[in-house]
């Protein structure tokens, strides 16, 4: 679980780089992986065009 200090800066990041305004809980999975909350070591990047 990520708390309010912790997911502030994933909402710029979303702001930033995507334009989105979101709530806070539609990023708390980000604001968790970028605060080493969920391991991620082993996973496989997947990249999808979205056009």
């Amino acid at each position: 679980m990520s708390t309010d200090n912790e997911t502030r800066p994933s909402m710029r990041l979303v702001y930033k780089r995507f334009k989105f305004v979101c709530e806070p809980g539609s990023v708390a999975g980000l604001a968790a992986i970028l605060n080493r909350k969920i391991e991620t070591k082993g996973l496989q990047r997947r990249q999808k065009s979205l056009c």
